[in-house]
């Protein structure tokens, strides 16, 4: 009798069997078999605990009992697939994965594999099955396409362009941000060159970038690239090499995120504040000479004989004037500190024990109600621009007394030290408030008006401060309404290098 077509022989049938049992055997896995006759199945121990029938006795081993051991989810699945195996469906081949509940409790997946064998007839006669624990597998899978989904989760939060490009540089990954900016979906993307995706031009652009990249270095850079959908954009670019588990370079990740609104935004405050300090600065300039010809004016007026009411209002006016004269003086200064190289200084040797006296005598000339106090430590001479030291002691005495109660005096005291002169003003009062303390340096802040009247432009301590740096020094303040007010400055003697 001949085989029938697709069938093997009792013989060859046969060492078929052994040579599966042995693999099955090498495989570690369990083993289930059925006499498809009789329907009588044996299981080995492994197999039965897979499925929960751990201690079953052989005979009440049935092929209902396995199945009833699939998880309800999966049941119809597999014994669809056993159907279609012992139907002779690709050569009587099974295969599926599906989970168990185990003797242990717990749910387990189970790779599912087996083979029909055939009788003489061509009717199903055996079939020979195994189930494979791949719990640990599936759990290492699942938990690889969970993190999958984290990152992309992740990145596509992030307002950037993410991507992993490859050594060929063409794109293996990509953020939704890329569709978005650049208005083509992933599918489209990946796989394809930097080139087909955003350019020629582009790819030119950032070709000596992702070879540093791919010889390991990490790059950072700012530019305008030219996409091709898009057109310019300003970006900020980093690459990151990526490598693989034997520690080659296998791509890079590259971060672009878009600068064009930001830029333009600085390159319009640049603009407006660029604006603003030459308007300043021009308006202050020809302001000089009519408050000088007022000033000269006053005086030739003060030298004639006027009477007690023509002298107090020529005394306002003057008074007027001078403050208008140190308001476009500060405003001048502001202007060259802002939009030059800083405050120059002409360095000589001063005695600031010498300056200190005769800002004093000045400031006691017009303000002669209030006590001022100089103290004197040490030597004081130094390599300093004397007129901006004056300047800077006028300024801070000058708020001194703005700020201090009538007949507390303000103190001055000038100590020289090993390598500096050291400079503190202080005076009793109000405090300077907390808000305002970060700020006490910044042009154009100002706190509140005090009491007696005066008003600023609010450049004063700025101005001070950029004298002090310019000297190579510091300016340190402290103020509470128990010890009252210090501003302590610090200044190297020098030599110093003279101010470009």
């Amino acid at each position: 009798m001949s085989t029938p077509p697709g069938h093997m022989d009792p013989e060859a049938q046969t060492r078929s069997e052994e040579r599966l049992k042995r693999l099955i055997e090498a495989s570690g896995a369990g083993t289930w078999e059925m006499e498809l006759t009789t329907q009588q199945v044996w299981a080995d121990a492994p197999l039965l605990e897979l499925f929960g029938l751990g201690g079953t006795p052989a005979e009440a081993v049935t092929v209902e009992a396995v199945l009833a051991g699939v998880h309800p989810d999966d049941r119809d699945r597999v014994a669809e697939a056993l159907a279609k195996a012992l139907a002779g469906e690709q050569g009587g081949r099974y295969a599926a994965d599906y989970r168990t509940l185990a003797a242990d409790g717990r749910l387990h997946w189970v790779e599912g594999r087996g083979q029909v064998f055939f009788g003489a007839d061509g009717k199903p006669a055996r079939f020979i099955g195994t189930g494979l624990d791949i719990t640990a597998r599936k759990e290492a899978e699942l938990a690889v396409r969970e993190s999958e989904n984290l990152i992309r989760e992740v990145t596509d939060a992030l307002p950037v362009m993410i991507a992993f490009v490859g050594p060929d540089l063409r794109y293996r990954f990509v953020n939704r941000i890329y569709e978005d900016w650049l208005g083509t979906s992933r599918s489209e993307m990946l796989g394809r060159t930097i080139a087909e995706v955003i350019g020629q031009e582009a790819e030119d652009a950032v070709r000596p970038m992702a070879a540093r990249v791919l010889a390991g270095e990490t790059v950072t850079f700012d530019r305008r690239i030219i996409y091709k959908l898009v057109g310019p954009m300003d970006v900020k670019v980093t690459y990151l090499p990526h490598r693989n588990a034997s520690q080659e370079i296998d791509g890079f990740i590259s971060l672009v995120a878009d600068m064009s609104e930001i830029k333009k935004k600085e390159d319009e405050l640049r603009r407006r504040s660029e604006f603003e300090q030459q308007l300043i600065g021009i308006v202050s300039h020809d302001l000089r000479n009519p408050v000088a010809a007022i000033q000269m004016s006053t005086v030739l007026l003060q030298r004639m004989g006027l009477d007690e009411k023509q002298a107090k209002i020529i005394s306002r006016i003057a008074s007027s004037t001078e403050r208008a004269s140190r308001m476009i003086s500060d405003l001048l200064d502001f202007t060259q500190a802002r939009l030059g190289s800083g405050l120059p200084v002409h360095r000589a040797r001063v005695d600031l024990h010498q300056v200190a006296e005769t800002v004093v005598d000045e400031l006691r000339v017009s303000a002669p109600d209030q006590r001022i106090v100089v103290k004197h430590f040490g030597d004081a001479t130094g390599a300093f621009d004397g007129e901006r030291i004056a300047q800077v002691v006028g300024n801070l005495i000058g708020n001194a007394v703005k700020f201090s109660p009538e007949n507390v005096a303000v103190t001055l005291e000038v100590r020289g030290e090993t390598d500096a002169v050291v400079l503190s003003v202080h005076n009793f009062g109000e405090p300077i408030s907390a808000e305002l303390l970060p700020h006490l340096f910044t042009p154009l802040h100002r706190g509140k008006d005090t009491e007696k009247g005066v008003r600023s432009i609010g450049l004063g301590l700025y101005i001070v401060d950029q004298i002090v740096k310019s000297h190579g020094g510091d300016v340190q303040v402290a103020s509470t309404r128990e010890d009252g007010t210090r501003f302590t400055l610090r200044l190297p003697r020098g030599p110093w290098p003279p101010v470009s």
